[in-house]
């Protein structure tokens, strides 16, 4: 099977609201449906992994070494790696219809404790055998920082030391499946991650239900993903894509922007839905 090939802005936050037959429900979180957290770690030895440890399969919720078999950058400051699964893994988590995250953990000398750790949910579908992508943005380093600009530096062959997170309950169940009939997704710059694993998983099972997906970033450039979400609106005629800018209209690259004015800013942009 072949690898496929494949999000910048300071909005870090994801949302996601349902309409269940009759019922509204809200839902926001930083990383939404981060239901399971990545840990990674510098190349050298990784504390508390043994090598026995390794040659064994550990369950998804135990830290261990993830092999990267592809480093694709994406945007300015925006990569998408591709993971492979440990030994014997067949899928990332524990469910192929759940939405997945993982906590990576970084060795940095510099830090008093020495250990960092940040979460990210895949964009591919939880599904997939055997390997996994991440849509990770290189924050500049800085105090407690840097998970993400070294895992963007990771090259194939290296390793990343993570973990799945438990799952997380939405309304009182982790599943996305059988249960709305009206979904919006509401993500800001690599926020945009979680909840295209959750399209993604929507449109594969075929759910009879409408989707609209509003993508906010600071500037055109920063918008991730746009190439894929453009196709999904296009092939899907039950999604629609709105995008919005939060700049101020001075910004050269808001300046041919047309369509609505976005409310995230006191001199916003506009927003602007897919066209074909």
């Amino acid at each position: 099977m072949s690898l496929p090939s494949s999000l910048s802005a300071s909005f870090r936050r994801s949302s996601i609201f349902l309409q269940r037959r009759g019922m509204k429900y809200s839902l926001a979180s930083n990383t939404i449906f981060g239901i399971f957290a990545v840990t990674t770690t510098s190349m050298r030895t990784v504390t508390g992994i043994s090598a026995a440890q390794q040659q064994e399969c550990l369950p998804p919720e135990k830290k261990q070494l993830y092999p990267v078999l592809k480093n694709e950058q994406v945007s300015s400051d925006s990569h998408i790696l591709t993971v492979g699964l440990p030994e014997n893994r067949e899928l990332l988590g524990w469910e192929k219809d759940i939405p997945t995250c993982i906590s990576v953990s970084y060795y940095n000398d510099e830090e008093e404790k020495g250990v960092l750790s940040k979460s990210y949910s895949p964009i591919s579908h939880p599904n997939q055998p055997d390997w996994f992508q991440l849509l990770v943005k290189a924050y500049p380093p800085q105090k407690g920082g840097g998970v993400g600009a070294y895992i963007c530096s990771l090259k194939e062959g290296k390793t990343l030391e993570a973990k799945v997170k438990a799952e997380r309950k939405m309304h009182s169940s982790p599943h996305v499946l059988g249960r709305w009939k009206h979904i919006g997704l509401v993500a800001g710059g690599t926020g945009i991650a979680p909840l295209y694993q959750v399209l993604v998983i929507l449109l594969q099972a075929k759910e009879e239900c409408n989707i609209h997906v509003l993508s906010i970033n600071r500037k055109e450039e920063d918008i991730l993903m746009k190439k894929e979400l453009d196709q999904i609106a296009k092939d899907h005629p039950n999604v629609s894509v709105t995008y919005s800018l939060t700049g101020t209209v001075d910004d050269e690259s808001c300046s041919s922007w047309v369509g609505g004015q976005s409310t995230w800013h006191e001199k916003p942009c506009q927003t602007r839905p897919w066209t074909a």
